[in-house]
């Protein structure tokens, strides 16, 4: 009789202890996601550039090639590749690190967790349909690549990287540029999988789906997906 009473109390506690680690994981996810927020604005006030998650803690590997190893600033915005030039200009505003990482994972993982299709322009040189990707962590330098072997990607408590979109895919001064299937946006996105890990609403994802991803879809930032527009 104890153990069964002892039975029935485990499973009257066990869902609510569950229902309570669940939320320590949201509550977690969009304390990440503000100070990712906070670390980008300051970022963006000091440059007046947008860069990827993966920069706001110094972890880029620099290009002895084309400038100083010595200066510790990234190599890549969020969507183009900055030159020799501009990454000395960079340096004499970068203020960075700006955050650190609650939890990470390598650019190797990263791209074993994400196809090629993912990526703006995959490793292998691809620009289609890699282009509608939201994560500029690839080797192409048509479209603003680098090697960031050296990198570390955030990930949320559910072990998947968070997502950043900025404001516009193409964002030139002009306002020209991007695919036809691009709408621009002046704001910028910060997004969890959230606790099923996969994007919006769906109950699936297929790694090969990369539409999915695309902020233009309509899936990002519905659903259980936790995120955050600056």
């Amino acid at each position: 009789m104890v153990v069964t009473v002892i039975a029935i109390l485990a499973l009257l506690i066990l869902p609510l202890f569950q229902r309570q680690t669940e939320e320590a994981r949201i509550t977690a996810a969009e304390a990440d996601i503000r100070s990712f927020a906070v670390a980008m604005q300051l970022a963006n006030a000091h440059t007046e550039k947008y860069f990827t998650l993966s920069s706001l803690d110094n972890t880029d590997n620099f290009d002895a090639v084309t400038i100083d190893a010595t200066l510790d600033v990234p190599v890549v915005t969020w969507n183009d590749a900055l030159t020799a030039v501009e990454r000395a200009d960079l340096a004499d505003s970068w203020a960075g690190p700006y955050t650190s990482f609650r939890n990470d994972i390598t650019a190797a993982e990263l791209e074993a967790f994400f196809p090629g299709t993912f990526f703006r322009g995959s490793a292998t040189g691809a620009t289609t349909p890699g282009d509608n990707g939201p994560i500029n962590q690839q080797y192409d330098t048509g479209i603003g690549g680098a090697n960031f072997s050296a990198d570390r990607i955030p990930v949320d408590p559910w072990g998947n990287p968070y997502l950043f979109y900025g404001p516009d895919y193409y964002h030139l001064p002009s306002g020209a540029g991007g695919l036809v299937s691009e709408t621009r946006y002046r704001n910028t996105l910060f997004v969890s999988f959230g606790p099923n890990g996969v994007p919006g609403d769906l109950t699936t994802f297929s790694p090969g789906d990369a539409a999915a991803l695309m902020r233009e879809s309509g899936i990002i930032g519905t659903g259980d997906d936790i995120f955050r527009i600056m």
